[in-house]
């Protein structure tokens, strides 16, 4: 029989100090307790207001930015809507830079070897990596979770912290408890499921929340899931630049209207009365022909169109400073720098170092999940392999950066 829960639940204080409170980026739950529905629930609860923040990281790579949702200006006043997408930029020319060139699997067994070709082959494992680069870019934290198909072959599903997350244990090393995957179904119903190391239960939410099956074991020795990361904060590339972003695009918006001011400049006749075919005849023929008086007076007589103050140059500097500071908080490279296609040698290096840290920070974390990740394949029995041939896996990641002619270089 479904298990309900028919009133809302509080998130308590105690649950909230696991939550990420001073710093901690991880859910957990004590080691004495189960994941039933009740538990479930405050973890969605809180996961819901995770949401908005991974929402805005992904509406910006999108290029759905504040300036748009902004109220309208009177209709007499003009009213651009600029979006210059520096967080796309920036996630894909590091998404290019550090999976570009696909991860090299190798081991010296020939048995394993062969597994890992069809796997890769299999699973499209390089646009495995290239996807958990972009989603760890965007969002700083994504998951790959392991499930047997209907072939009988290991298989993966790479989700965004917006569909799953990861449960943790109390220890100082946390290990995974629990893996919880959610969605939205045709009729709008939340569904999902959570798993374990022993097998995978079945759960929707209808006003409330219910068990939907008895646990079915997955056949991995562990939570068959793992969680990729950009960093040990799971902060993203565009965490940082985000306001400077908004700030940029006000701020060329704004430029924008003084353009379109400029354009419909008031055109001011001082003197003549001007009547109404007269205007017709101006905007026409755009010819002025102004007539002295009887006494032949020229002087109070003037036309000029009326043109507000520019600050053109404090907005190009305003501007020029948000752009640099985007990419130098980013640390990703502006490779349309007109100096960057000059450069070479050590210079070359040196452009290239702040995004090179970043690119061996995550590689690093990669290395460790994608251990973990074959660690949880090869334990499953389908796979006929050793339980313990992922300890000599090796990974071999490849910087793609141009190479100069002369002495072959490149960055590993």
């Amino acid at each position: 029989m479904p298990i309900e829960i028919n009133t809302p639940i509080p998130l308590s204080t105690d649950l909230d100090l696991v939550f990420g409170v001073n710093g901690d980026p991880f859910y957990k739950m004590a080691d004495d307790e189960i994941l039933d529905v009740e538990h479930l629930q405050k973890f969605q609860n809180k996961q819901s207001q995770l949401n908005p923040h991974y929402t805005k990281n992904w509406d910006a790579y999108k290029s759905k930015y504040d300036i748009l949702s902004l109220p309208k200006k009177p209709s007499y006043k003009p009213d651009e809507r600029l979006v210059a997408n520096f967080a796309r930029y920036i996630v894909d020319s590091f998404t290019g830079y550090f999976a570009g060139i696909p991860v090299n699997i190798m081991s010296a067994d020939k048995a394993v070897a062969s597994f890992l070709g069809f796997f890769e082959g299999y699973n499209n494992l390089d646009e495995w990596v290239s996807e958990l680069t972009k989603i760890c870019s965007v969002f700083g934290r994504a998951y790959v979770m392991l499930y047997v198909d209907h072939d009988a072959n290991v298989a993966g599903a790479i989700l965004k912290p917006t569909e799953a997350y990861m449960i943790y244990d109390e220890g100082i090393n946390p290990r995974p408890r629990y893996f919880v995957h959610y969605y939205k179904d045709v009729n709008n119903v939340l569904r999902g499921s959570f798993s374990d190391e022993y097998g995978v239960t079945y759960f929707s939410q209808e006003g409330s929340y219910k068990i939907e099956s008895e646990t079915i074991p997955h056949g991995f020795n562990g939570v068959p899931a793992v969680e990729f990361v950009a960093n040990s904060e799971r902060i993203s590339l565009i965490d940082p630049i985000l306001n400077l972003n908004d700030g940029f695009n006000k701020a060329l918006s704004e430029k924008g209207n003084d353009v379109d001011a400029f354009s419909d400049a008031y055109l001011v006749i001082k003197g003549p009365q001007v009547d109404e075919e007269d205007s017709k005849f101006i905007r026409t023929t755009r010819i002025i022909n102004l007539f002295d008086d009887d006494e032949g007076d020229t002087s109070a007589m003037d036309a000029k169109f009326l043109a507000k103050p520019s600050a053109d140059a404090t907005q190009e500097n305003y501007l020029n400073r948000l752009e640099k500071l985007i990419f130098k908080l980013s640390m990703v490279v502006d490779i349309t720098d007109t100096t960057f296609g000059t450069s070479s040698g050590i210079a070359l290096k040196m452009k290239l170092k702040p995004m090179s840290d970043l690119a061996m920070t995550m590689e690093r974390k990669f290395k460790a999940a994608l251990s973990q990740m074959f660690k949880l394949i090869f334990s499953n029995p389908v796979t006929e392999m050793q339980a313990d041939d992922w300890v000599y896996l090796q990974y071999e990641f490849t910087r793609n950066i141009p190479i100069e002619e002369e002495d072959g270089s490149n960055e590993t």
